[in-house]
């Protein structure tokens, strides 16, 4: 960490966000920061949110009073401004952060939009709801999220410590590709995706990092307060 500057960081976190890669490269980069957590209210975010950001979303971080949006952007200033050893230009790196939200993201976000829509369509228009949501996503969807899939497959096996920064340790891409990989691997949202070997060894190299187990155990802290905390207030 450079000494140039004493972090004043501060993560407002919702609840059920894609935060936890936040925590995670703060973890391991070794960076101080506080926590703010927010609670869905009972599924969208809290309008205190909004105070932080104009569009109301998570993660965002605060940093000497400038708010910074977007997974890619925190995980990039982190890096560029809290560290001496990451400095250099990786185009892995790069390529791996962007692609996270730009290319596999995007596809994923289909289909849990189109299987939410089919659960919660009327029932007299369910069926044809449902039909249609299963042709798109086994006629398109899961086509691309698969080409994607073993495309991550293939590059993570020619990397020589098995991490998409293509270096010894993680990067700004495989913090970023941690929120991804995880919904393929450890949820059912894609039951019909198959996930090859080498991003399954990496999602337990990423799970059994000490860095990533404090990244968790501190969001079930934050957020077991801040529950307790609003359960309090009702009391």
């Amino acid at each position: 960490m450079s000494s140039e500057r004493k972090p004043e960081i501060v993560v407002h976190h919702l609840n059920n966000s894609r935060s936890e890669r936040i925590f995670w490269a703060l973890e391991e980069l070794n960076i101080p920061y506080d926590v703010k957590v927010y609670l869905r209210n009972p599924i969208a975010a809290p309008k205190e949110l909004k105070a932080v950001h104009p569009l109301g979303k998570s993660p965002v971080i605060t940093d000497h009073g400038k708010a910074i949006a977007e997974s890619g952007t925190i995980i990039d200033y982190l890096m560029h401004t809290y560290t001496t050893n990451h400095r250099e230009f990786s185009l892995a790196d790069n390529y791996w952060s962007h692609y996270s939200e730009g290319s596999l993201m995007l596809f994923l976000q289909m289909a849990l939009v189109f299987v939410i829509s089919g659960q919660q369509a009327p029932w007299f228009v369910k069926p044809v709801i449902t039909g249609f949501v299963n042709t798109v996503k086994s006629t398109y969807l899961v086509k691309q999220i698969q080409g994607s899939v073993d495309y991550m497959e293939s590059e993570l096996g020619k990397t020589s410590d098995g991490w998409f920064s293509g270096k010894s340790e993680p990067g700004a891409g495989d913090f970023m590709m941690c929120y991804p990989i995880n919904v393929l691997v450890n949820t059912d949202r894609m039951p019909e995706i198959n996930v090859g070997p080498n991003l399954r060894k990496w999602m337990q190299s990423v799970e059994t990092r000490p860095s990533f187990q404090r990244a968790k155990a501190k969001i079930e802290e934050e957020e077991r307060k801040a529950k307790d905390a609003k359960a309090e207030v009702k009391s």
